[in-house]
């Protein structure tokens, strides 16, 4: 409606710039394809999977589901507008082994040859943790605690660590801080600070419970051992195209070095094995070498303690393995099979 006595005024538009994303759409379009499927056929409540070049920090896909279509924001489910894959946490269970055991290579705290001896289970402080089967005492070095997916392992191999130094390469890796993606609503995640830290603090970490992490973080995490121990920031945006048609790149991702070339060639091969003879076998594609961790992570109860029968099933890993290009990380949101 006119204002009356007011000023009316025609400004001509002013051509803006595209914008150029790093999402490719061919691996977008099978990615959302096959979490669809993977949701459906698993029975789960949804679920997430990044794709991501490790050296550029560009992320080729990302997908959650249920999604819904942008045509009918209106009548969307609210809980569907969310990227999950950057604004939602979840307990990362046993990926998070990776800089649990990136960590010790770096300083050292355990021969890589040393053979530790793994009960089943153990108590620590007011609690007991044990693996995910019941087994003997095993003697195991830190590579077969992280291809066997050892919880009581990983909490021998952090009690060499020590808590300070746990704290510090979390930290480093990335938990607990965005990733500065630019993508609205990033959470931070949740980790509490070292002077928080409870008794079982050090052993539950070790084992990726008692902290939460977004999915990008987590495909961060491995993206920074697939590019030689260096954390890059992960980006969206490609450049611009200004409206005389120029291209004008994006400024390349910060970085960070957070482990050795050296620690993470030996991680590299940690997981490479973890696909080979470990948990995570299903990962498996001929012609290549896989490298990659599989996590299962109980969902915490609102009241305390943990649902029995609620998990978060994972697998992150990179290929090939002697020359990482993509690292992917899938996750799904309590499958039932």
């Amino acid at each position: 409606q006119p204002i009356v006595g007011g000023i009316d005024a025609e400004r001509a538009p002013a051509p803006g710039s595209d914008l150029v994303v790093t999402i490719d759409r061919d691996f977008q379009f099978q990615v959302q394809s096959a979490l669809e499927e993977a949701v459906k056929s698993n029975q789960a409540m949804g679920g997430t999977v990044i794709v991501m070049d490790p050296r550029t920090g560009d992320v080729y896909a990302m997908a959650t589901y249920p999604w819904f279509h942008p045509n009918d924001f209106a009548t969307a489910r609210p809980s569907t507008w969310r990227n999950k894959a950057v604004t939602d946490v979840f307990e990362p269970g046993s990926v998070n082994k990776v800089i649990t055991a990136a960590a010790s290579v770096q300083e050292r705290s355990l021969a890589l040859d040393e053979q530790l001896s793994v009960p089943w289970k153990m108590r620590v402080g007011d609690f007991v943790i044990h693996d995910a089967h019941r087994h003997g005492v095993e003697a195991m070095t830190v590579g077969d605690i992280v291809a066997q997916s050892s919880n009581i392992g990983a909490v021998e191999v952090a009690e060499r660590l020590g808590a300070a130094r746990l704290a510090t390469y979390l930290s480093k890796f990335g938990l607990g801080q965005v990733t500065g993606i630019g993508f609205p609503g990033e959470s931070a995640g949740m980790m509490l600070p070292l002077y928080q830290w409870s008794d079982t603090s050090l052993a539950t970490m070790a084992y990726g419970q008692g902290i939460a992490v977004t999915p990008l973080q987590m495909i961060s995490v491995y993206a920074t051992i697939a590019n030689g121990g260096v954390w890059v920031q992960p980006r969206l945006v490609r450049g611009t195209v200004d409206p005389e048609g120029a291209f004008h790149p994006a400024l390349p991702s910060s970085t960070r070095r957070v482990v050795s070339d050296d620690t993470a060639q030996m991680v590299t091969r940690m997981l490479a094995f973890a696909v080979k003879a470990g948990t995570g076998a299903a990962a498996r594609i001929p012609g290549f070498r896989v490298a990659g961790k599989t996590g299962t992570a109980r969902i915490p109860r609102p009241t305390g303690g943990y649902y029995a029968d609620r998990y978060f099933a994972s697998f992150i890993g990179f290929l090939p393995a002697s020359h990482p290009r993509v690292v992917i990380a899938a996750i799904l949101d309590r499958p039932t099979t």
